[in-house]
């Protein structure tokens, strides 16, 4: 009994004496080689670096070339969005613009001028109930004797639908409506002034074969014509005088 007691812990001591003998030489080895163990962690710290760089590099490209694409519409001072200037003639057309996108509210004052609106662009659908009236109403104009539009006491020119007036010489003028006034009678009165004296004078108007032939937005036929009026003194002298004219349709 004794003697297996012995040889149970002899096996003991044994084990034991195996395990220190392996701890003592792997501490042994890593005492006499620290600079290899060092060494494979720190060459494993470099590749990822590398790895690293080479992602930052692709990464940075690819901004690049995104900065690129985008450098035709990028605002030139930084400012969010992109002025008109950044935007190439022609880029926004009205087939990129939704329905109602742009109202009044997104025009500046004087925006939009004649020159930008092509001839016959807006028609009479298009236009606010107030200007509908206004040219519902029959054409008229009131010159004074040099060829322009006479103002009535609001300030406005006394004309309905009057595209031009002028005068061409000594007692003769021509009125462009935008109306057709060939199915109209036309009816011309002398305007009498202080200038003219007691002389009344004279005056005669007349259709001439200017037509303007055109179609408003909405596709409707429309036609332009222009009426000369001619005014003389009571013997018949061509005169400038201040006249009305209406066509009564």
């Amino acid at each position: 009994m004794l003697r297996r007691i012995v040889d149970g812990r002899l096996w003991l001591v044994a084990v034991l004496a195996l395990v220190a003998g392996l701890g003592a030489a792997l501490l042994a080895d890593r005492a006499a080689h620290p600079a290899a163990a060092r060494g494979d962690s720190a060459s494993a710290q470099v590749k990822q670096l590398r790895v690293n760089q080479r992602i930052s590099q692709v990464g940075l490209r690819r901004a690049n070339r995104a900065l690129l694409l985008l450098g035709p519409v990028r605002p030139a001072d930084g400012a969010p969005g992109w002025p008109t200037e950044s935007l190439r003639n022609g880029a926004v057309t009205g087939a990129k613009l939704a329905t109602a996108a742009v109202g009044s509210a997104h025009l500046a004052d004087g925006a939009v001028t004649e020159t930008a609106i092509a001839e016959g662009a807006v028609g009479e659908s298009r236009l606010a109930p107030a200007v509908r009236a206004a040219i519902a109403r029959p054409p008229f104009v009131v010159l004074n004797a040099d060829g322009s539009l006479a103002t009535g006491p609001d300030g406005f020119s006394r004309m309905s639908r009057v595209v031009s007036a002028e005068r061409k010489s000594t007692g003769s003028y021509l009125v462009s409506f935008a109306a057709d006034t060939r199915a109209c009678a036309l009816v011309a009165t002398v305007v009498p002034t202080k200038a003219a004296g007691g002389d009344v004078g004279r005056i005669a108007v007349t259709e001439t074969d200017d037509l303007v032939r055109m179609a408003d937005g909405a596709g409707t036929p429309q036609v332009w014509t222009t009426v000369s009026v001619l005014t003389r003194k009571g013997d018949g002298t061509p005169a400038d005088r201040a006249f009305h004219l209406a066509a009564i349709c």
